[in-house]
């Protein structure tokens, strides 16, 4: 499914929505979790000691965003 959307610039974008079969949907949330439990967390680490430094809160975790930002376009991506 696909549908036609604008952006912010007023350019018109091609959406897709991941609703996809069970075995592509298990391969993207397991390469999710590699990244998330690999390099990213570290990263994420350090840029949380940062911003506590700074007296700011931690980012929300990755699968977090992915959540949010389909809820804002309204697909189900993971």
């Amino acid at each position: 499914m696909s549908m036609r959307i604008r952006s912010r610039g007023g350019r018109a974008h091609t959406a897709t929505s991941l609703t996809c079969g069970h075995g592509r949907c298990t391969e993207l949330r397991t390469r999710i979790q590699q990244i998330t439990d690999g390099e990213y967390a570290a990263a994420k680490r350090d840029v949380d000691a940062l911003r506590a430094e700074l007296g700011q809160s931690p980012l929300p975790g990755l699968q977090a965003t992915l959540e949010e930002k389909s809820q804002q376009y309204g697909h189900f991506l993971f």
